[in-house]
């Protein structure tokens, strides 16, 4: 399993793979094991202060935003963003402060799965899926 990003915190790693798979990495009698796998795609988040992953899952009309329980490995559904966005392609993500960057808080912006080109815009406020502008 090769990573992209990883980041200490409480004691382990939390190591983001290629796949988008989180794994928690341990020292353990000085090696350092994998010691969990996360089962769906983590988005890391640019929240200073807090370790903070989250997944996205997307149907045709729909996207539903999930947050990581560190403890426990569970993901939470979250019911909104608030300042955050999120922005979503095939080959990166990222979560921004809307307020900082000039764009829509609380949406979700992504490429279709389709073939569709462009840019789509989901609010998790509204329910809304529309082209982005």
């Amino acid at each position: 399993m090769r990573f992209t990003n990883a980041i200490g915190f409480k004691g382990k790693f939390y190591a983001l793979s290629l796949q988008g798979t989180l794994a928690v990495i341990e020292n353990i009698d000085s090696h350092l094991r994998i010691t969990a796998l996360g089962k769906k795609r983590a988005i890391p988040s640019d929240s200073s202060l807090h370790f903070r992953e989250l997944m996205v899952e997307s149907g045709v009309d729909s996207v539903e935003v999930y947050q990581l329980d560190v403890d426990d490995l569970t993901w939470i559904k979250m019911e909104s963003l608030g300042d955050r966005t999120l922005f979503l392609g095939s080959n990166c993500c990222m979560s921004v402060s809307a307020s900082k960057v000039g764009c829509k808080r609380d949406c979700v912006y992504y490429t279709h799965r389709s073939g569709d080109y462009g840019w789509w815009v989901y609010d998790l406020d509204k329910a809304t899926i529309s082209p982005a502008s």
